[in-house]
Protein backbone atom coordinates (compact mmCIF):
# COMPACT_ATOMS: atom_id res chain seq x y z
CA UNK A 1 0.00 0.00 0.00
CA UNK A 2 1.34 3.69 -1.14
CA UNK A 3 2.37 5.88 2.18
CA UNK A 4 2.95 8.92 0.74
CA UNK A 5 1.22 10.99 -2.32
CA UNK A 6 2.36 10.67 -6.05
CA UNK A 7 5.37 13.55 -6.93
CA UNK A 8 3.19 14.38 -10.63
CA UNK A 9 5.79 17.19 -12.81
CA UNK A 10 3.57 19.33 -14.43
CA UNK A 11 5.56 19.49 -18.17
CA UNK A 12 8.95 17.74 -17.09
CA UNK A 13 10.55 20.29 -14.28
CA UNK A 14 8.47 23.31 -15.89
CA UNK A 15 9.45 26.13 -12.95
CA UNK A 16 12.91 26.12 -13.97
CA UNK A 17 13.43 23.89 -17.67
CA UNK A 18 11.19 25.07 -20.64
CA UNK A 19 8.04 23.06 -20.45
CA UNK A 20 7.49 20.45 -22.48
CA UNK A 21 11.22 19.30 -23.47
CA UNK A 22 13.58 16.71 -23.27
CA UNK A 23 15.77 18.97 -20.82
CA UNK A 24 12.46 19.31 -18.33
CA UNK A 25 11.77 15.79 -18.25
CA UNK A 26 16.00 14.95 -17.77
CA UNK A 27 15.18 17.50 -14.77
CA UNK A 28 12.27 15.84 -13.14
CA UNK A 29 14.08 12.48 -13.36
CA UNK A 30 16.73 13.75 -11.60
CA UNK A 31 14.51 15.34 -8.89
CA UNK A 32 12.88 11.88 -8.40
CA UNK A 33 9.28 12.25 -9.30
CA UNK A 34 7.03 9.69 -9.66
CA UNK A 35 5.30 10.64 -13.24
CA UNK A 36 5.39 13.38 -15.92
CA UNK A 37 2.45 15.01 -17.43
CA UNK A 38 3.19 15.96 -20.96
CA UNK A 39 0.77 17.82 -23.67
CA UNK A 40 0.76 16.39 -26.94
CA UNK A 41 -0.22 18.07 -30.35
CA UNK A 42 0.24 17.28 -33.94
CA UNK A 43 2.22 18.03 -36.35
CA UNK A 44 1.25 18.61 -39.89
CA UNK A 45 2.24 15.42 -41.30
CA UNK A 46 0.71 13.91 -38.51
CA UNK A 47 3.83 13.48 -36.04
CA UNK A 48 2.66 13.62 -32.05
CA UNK A 49 5.05 16.59 -30.73
CA UNK A 50 5.62 17.72 -27.35
CA UNK A 51 3.87 21.14 -26.83
CA UNK A 52 1.11 22.27 -24.58
CA UNK A 53 -0.48 25.41 -26.77
CA UNK A 54 -1.88 24.87 -29.83
CA UNK A 55 0.21 27.68 -31.23
CA UNK A 56 3.96 28.42 -31.70
CA UNK A 57 4.35 32.26 -30.18
CA UNK A 58 4.89 31.50 -26.63
CA UNK A 59 6.89 28.71 -26.05
CA UNK A 60 9.20 29.01 -29.29
CA UNK A 61 10.23 31.30 -31.91
CA UNK A 62 8.24 30.29 -34.22
CA UNK A 63 4.44 31.79 -35.29
CA UNK A 64 0.95 30.05 -35.94
CA UNK A 65 -0.32 26.86 -35.35
CA UNK A 66 1.60 23.52 -34.29
CA UNK A 67 -0.47 21.89 -37.13
CA UNK A 68 0.68 24.21 -39.53
CA UNK A 69 4.22 23.22 -39.65
CA UNK A 70 5.45 19.44 -40.70
CA UNK A 71 7.90 17.83 -38.16
CA UNK A 72 10.54 18.78 -40.43
CA UNK A 73 9.80 22.53 -39.55
CA UNK A 74 9.24 22.12 -36.15
CA UNK A 75 12.55 20.79 -35.78
CA UNK A 76 13.90 24.03 -36.49
CA UNK A 77 12.15 26.05 -33.93
CA UNK A 78 14.27 27.25 -30.71
CA UNK A 79 11.75 25.96 -27.60
CA UNK A 80 14.49 26.97 -24.86
CA UNK A 81 14.94 30.73 -25.05
CA UNK A 82 11.81 31.63 -24.14
CA UNK A 83 12.78 30.72 -20.67
CA UNK A 84 16.26 31.53 -20.28
CA UNK A 85 18.91 32.34 -22.73
CA UNK A 86 21.11 29.12 -21.06
CA UNK A 87 18.43 26.97 -22.57
CA UNK A 88 18.98 28.40 -26.22
CA UNK A 89 18.79 25.74 -29.24
CA UNK A 90 16.39 23.27 -27.32
CA UNK A 91 13.85 21.48 -29.78
CA UNK A 92 10.42 20.45 -29.69
CA UNK A 93 10.59 16.54 -28.91
CA UNK A 94 8.68 13.97 -30.49
CA UNK A 95 6.47 11.60 -28.66
CA UNK A 96 8.64 8.95 -29.75
CA UNK A 97 12.38 10.57 -28.74
CA UNK A 98 10.30 11.34 -24.94
CA UNK A 99 9.41 7.57 -24.79
CA UNK A 100 13.19 6.45 -25.94
CA UNK A 101 14.52 9.09 -23.25
CA UNK A 102 12.00 8.21 -20.31
CA UNK A 103 11.56 4.56 -20.93
CA UNK A 104 12.08 2.48 -17.40
CA UNK A 105 13.27 5.96 -15.77
CA UNK A 106 9.71 7.65 -15.27
CA UNK A 107 6.04 6.79 -15.61
CA UNK A 108 4.83 9.08 -18.12
CA UNK A 109 0.51 11.02 -18.33
CA UNK A 110 -0.03 11.53 -21.80
CA UNK A 111 -2.48 14.84 -22.36
CA UNK A 112 -3.69 14.31 -25.85
CA UNK A 113 -5.02 17.91 -26.79
CA UNK A 114 -6.54 16.54 -30.02
CA UNK A 115 -8.34 13.50 -30.92
CA UNK A 116 -6.44 12.95 -34.57
CA UNK A 117 -3.48 12.33 -32.83
CA UNK A 118 -4.62 9.13 -31.36
CA UNK A 119 -3.85 6.55 -34.18
CA UNK A 120 0.21 8.24 -34.27
CA UNK A 121 0.31 8.28 -29.75
CA UNK A 122 -0.72 4.40 -29.89
CA UNK A 123 1.66 3.59 -32.76
CA UNK A 124 4.48 5.19 -30.74
CA UNK A 125 4.27 3.51 -27.51
CA UNK A 126 3.71 0.37 -29.30
CA UNK A 127 7.38 0.78 -30.87
CA UNK A 128 8.78 1.87 -28.00
CA UNK A 129 7.62 -1.08 -26.22
CA UNK A 130 6.06 -0.16 -23.74
CA UNK A 131 3.07 -1.11 -21.37
CA UNK A 132 -0.06 0.87 -21.12
CA UNK A 133 -2.26 0.19 -18.21
CA UNK A 134 -5.70 1.00 -18.53
CA UNK A 135 -8.44 1.60 -15.49
CA UNK A 136 -12.00 2.14 -15.18
CA UNK A 137 -13.11 5.07 -14.15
Amino acid sequence: MRTRPIIIAHRGNSCQAPANTIESIRQAIELGVDMIELDIQSSRDGVPVLIHNNTLDETTDGKGEVSSLDLAQLKKLDAGSWKDKKYAGERIPTLKETLEFSKGRVNLSLDLKTEAIIPAMIKAVQDADIVIILKDC
